[in-house]
């Protein structure tokens, strides 16, 4: 179109503006979502480390678990039992992971667009997805512990 108009001019490279802008941000993009799977990978190496946490420690206190349940305690109250506990460590956790946050503000500052390092909302909702993520790897140890045989340790004496 522009060379039918002007055919004495040279016009080289046209584009359109979102292709220079698409291109000018391709880098920042890349590192974005680069840095977005590496967080869903830690998120997932997390969620694992918490399961195998609980899970260890609920086939570490198993004989401790068949008493309770023989002696009359209600299977939910011990899931509830394990998931109050992981979730005090998920806790503190978020507090340390909070306060470690906003001591590196000042470097995180240079590598966000339009975010603010310190801001709540955006804290709130990390430790929030964090707190769903680990209270999900706990509820099968937790399950699993409530679902245990009080008869058997009867039986073993």
């Amino acid at each position: 179109m522009l060379r039918e108009r002007f055919p004495n001019y040279p016009v080289a490279d046209v584009r359109t503006m979102s292709a220079v802008i698409d291109e000018s941000v391709s880098p920042s993009r890349f590192f974005a979502q680069l840095i977005t799977g590496f967080a869903a990978l830690a998120l997932l190496i997390a969620a694992v480390g918490v399961y195998g946490l609980l899970a260890q420690s609920v086939a570490v206190r198993r004989r401790e678990i068949d008493i309770r349940l023989a002696v009359g305690a209600a299977p939910h109250q011990v899931a509830v039992a394990f998931l109050l506990r992981g979730m005090a460590l998920v806790a503190v956790g978020l507090l340390l992971g909070a306060a470690g946050s906003l001591a590196a503000t000042r470097v995180l500052q240079s590598q966000l667009y339009q975010v603010q390092p310190d801001d709540p909302l955006t804290l709130a909702v990390v430790g929030a997805l964090i707190a769903v993520v680990a209270l999900v790897a706990m509820a099968l140890p937790a399950l699993r512990a409530a679902r245990l045989d009080p008869v058997r340790v009867l039986r073993v004496g």
